[in-house]
């Protein structure tokens, strides 16, 4: 039985990370992780279980020799799923959960690898676009431009969900942690 890749899709603030860690901390015996590849800087406390960090140099190496299912460019930095961080665990039947971008969506859907493979794809949002504000400001540690991009962005997103609603399998709206994380509960048991 091949796995499945399940993937959550939304504008910055919603929720997807802190669902996914939430997720591997109460069922990690259902939950594999696809480890991203990043440029962007490291944050304190974060190591290569979070991110493979690379050179910006070493990124686009990577896309040159075809190692990406997706990538994308965010707010300055790329982020990108290699086939080597989802493909073993799919091959052995386990389902691998990943948060990507709308760019990274429409990578998957093209991908002639990715083809023939299960994929589920969850938009996760926020119930209004001031309580994603929140969330983000409440981060702390971001300027206000980098606020206002990830805004930006996230109404970009928003306008392509709503444009391309075929590309999802689910909406999900992250109002509430635990009946957000049932709701995707109820996916996986699905599959």
């Amino acid at each position: 039985m091949e796995g499945c890749l399940i993937t959550f899709i939304g504008p910055s603030g919603v929720g997807k990370s802190v669902i996914l860690n939430r997720l591997i901390e109460r069922y990690p015996e259902l939950i594999n992780r696809s480890i991203s590849t990043t440029t962007r800087k490291k944050r304190p406390n974060e190591d290569d279980s979070d991110f493979y960090f690379k050179t910006k140099k070493e990124f686009l190496e990577m896309i040159n020799n075809g190692e990406f299912l997706e990538y994308n460019d965010y707010v300055g930095n790329y982020y990108g799923t290699s086939f080597e961080s989802i493909l073993p665990f799919l091959d052995e039947g386990k389902n691998v959960f990943k948060v990507i971008e709308v760019n990274g969506l429409k990578s998957i859907k093209d991908s002639a690898r990715m083809n023939s493979r299960k994929h589920i794809s969850i938009f996760i949002n926020t119930p209004s676009r001031g309580e994603r504000e929140n969330r983000i400001r409440n981060r702390g540690k971001l300027s206000e431009e980098e606020i206002i991009a990830r805004l930006k962005t996230g109404d970009e997103e928003l306008k392509f969900y709503y444009a391309n609603e075929r590309y999802f399998n689910h909406y999900i709206v992250n109002d509430d942690l635990d009946s957000a994380l049932e709701q995707i509960l109820n996916i996986i048991r699905g599959i």
